[in-house]
């Protein structure tokens, strides 16, 4: 596993609801934990950050210069995803 950065634009996932407290968090300190993605060929998959994309996709319809443009990842190929109590919840 490594953290990499990709756009937003790469990678496949559900727009799901987010509390407006995630948006403005991401406004004010950028994104602090890498979205976890399982990578298919040039795409990624989302596995865990749903509500993290949707927010930054939201951001960036108003703001599309922001740098949350570029996202950073942790691909998850191969590797034992982390415990429930272990996992981020955004």
């Amino acid at each position: 596993m490594k953290i990499e950065t990709c756009f937003i634009t790469d990678i496949q996932f559900k727009h799901v609801a987010y509390p407006s407290s995630l948006k403005e968090s991401l406004l004010r300190m950028g994104q602090g934990f890498a979205v976890h993605v399982k990578q298919s060929e040039r795409q990624f998959i989302c596995v865990d950050g749903h509500k993290r994309l949707s927010a930054i996709t939201d951001i960036l319809k108003t703001q599309p210069d922001h740098p949350l443009q570029s996202i950073k990842i942790l691909i998850m190929n191969g590797a034992r995803t982390a415990s429930g109590t272990a996992k981020n919840h955004h």
